[in-house]
């Protein structure tokens, strides 16, 4: 017989009908015999054909998930704060969303992840436990094992608070050019771009172009003090420094990183389509801003 003090009857009750879950799933819920009481799930095998390892791996696999269901985010929080040095409750959630994220696989993009072997390692921990005692407190358990299962969560962790870190900065520098369009004169009313596979071209009616003229004196020099910009098409930098009304944007790739800082920055001044024939028929483009902008 296998005997587990759990924390408290609801957690107690939750593990015992996960554990007939699993049994019934099995075919081994009239062959081992579970109860229940108070903190207490008891588990008995009643057939003597059915090979104890079999059980206690069943055993092993329902602690495992509940776990997973009722500490782990306790666990990450505790990391955050004694490891990690983070206190402030609305940047620890942040911080597990994104690790949440990285562990349900929604960051795909993001290179050098661990594999989420979480299940398996704690399914590994608690079967060699139950190879070892028959009856166990849950809380010891967690003091003095999990040390496998606690590092993977560090591995997820850092990743996730690197994102946080890069998500801040970029939250910020946001806001800073934001403010920065909204306080300056505006160049140009109208610009129209379009985007396609990372391709960018500006446009503007022939009228508007004169205005500009061709020797980009209407940039502003100190947007070179962002090295972020360095690092974008020198378009992102002409936009800035035009400051333009209204931005109307011709692409099918709204989700693309650029489209969406552009429209971070000016937000209603941007609208959407994604027929673009109509600019390459009636405007200008300005193939110079692509070349020189940083020139």
């Amino acid at each position: 017989m296998v005997s587990i003090d759990l924390k408290d009857e609801t957690e107690a009750l939750y593990f015992f009908s996960y554990m007939k879950k699993i049994l019934a799933e099995q075919k081994m819920d009239g062959q081992v015999h579970v109860t229940v009481s108070d903190a207490f799930v008891n588990i008995c095998k009643q057939a003597e054909c059915i090979p104890t390892i079999f059980i206690k791996k069943s055993i092993s696999r329902a602690l495992a998930h509940y776990v997973l269901r009722f500490y782990e985010q306790s666990f990450t929080m505790e990391l955050l704060q004694k490891k990690f040095h983070y206190y402030d409750k609305e940047e620890i959630n942040e911080i597990i969303f994104m690790m949440n994220e990285l562990v349900n696989g929604e960051r795909e993009n993001i290179p050098n992840q661990p594999k989420d072997i979480r299940k398996k390692l704690l399914e590994e921990d608690f079967f060699i436990l139950l190879q070892e005692t028959s009856f166990f407190d849950i809380t010891s358990f967690f003091r003095f094992r999990l040390k496998r299962y606690k590092a993977l969560l560090c591995s997820f962790l850092e990743i996730a608070i690197d994102e946080y870190k890069m998500e801040q900065e970029y939250q910020n520098l946001i806001e800073e050019w934001r403010r920065y369009v909204q306080t300056k004169t505006s160049w140009i009313h109208t610009i129209y771009l379009s985007y396609h596979k990372k391709e960018c071209h500006l446009f503007v009616h022939p009228e508007e172009k004169q205005t500009l003229g061709e020797n980009m004196s209407w940039i502003d020099k100190r947007l070179f003090q962002y090295i972020e910009l360095q690092h974008t098409p020198p378009i992102l930098a002409s936009l800035l420094s035009l400051a333009p009304k209204k931005i109307m944007i011709y692409t099918k790739e709204r989700d693309a990183l650029f489209i969406q800082t552009i429209q971070n920055i000016f937000q209603e001044s941007v609208s959407f389509y994604q027929d673009d024939s109509f600019i390459k028929e009636n405007v200008i483009m300005l193939d110079f801003l692509t070349i020189n902008a940083y020139n």
